[in-house]
């Protein structure tokens, strides 16, 4: 994550600033989302990280610490939608008992 902090404003409000991660001295760096480059439609996405590992392929991306760290990222959202699942499906299913509980 880029750098960033907290700035306070003339009228006491508080805002949360970071650091522009396309920009190094002044000069704009071309970024280009993935599944852009993949043409994947945002609304119904179908991208999932064999894409990404498919798409680090096609430009060649050797080193073993990326492949690696793309992999940890693979299993920790993998690891947190399956808590996420899990914990829905538990309110879901509190909220049927509470609705079909005789009146």
């Amino acid at each position: 994550m880029s750098p960033c902090k907290l700035f306070k404003g003339a009228s006491g409000k508080q805002y949360f600033g970071a650091k522009r991660f396309d920009r190094e001295s002044n000069k704009r760096i071309h970024m280009h989302s993935a599944d852009g480059l993949m043409h994947d439609n945002f609304r119904l996405s179908s991208m999932d990280y064999g894409h990404l590992m498919e798409l680090s392929d096609i430009f060649g991306v050797k080193n073993p610490e990326v492949i690696i760290e793309k992999v940890r990222t693979a299993i920790g959202d993998w690891r947190k939608r399956a808590k996420e699942s899990g914990v829905s499906k538990v309110s879901r299913q509190s909220i049927d008992k509470v609705l079909n509980q005789p009146g």
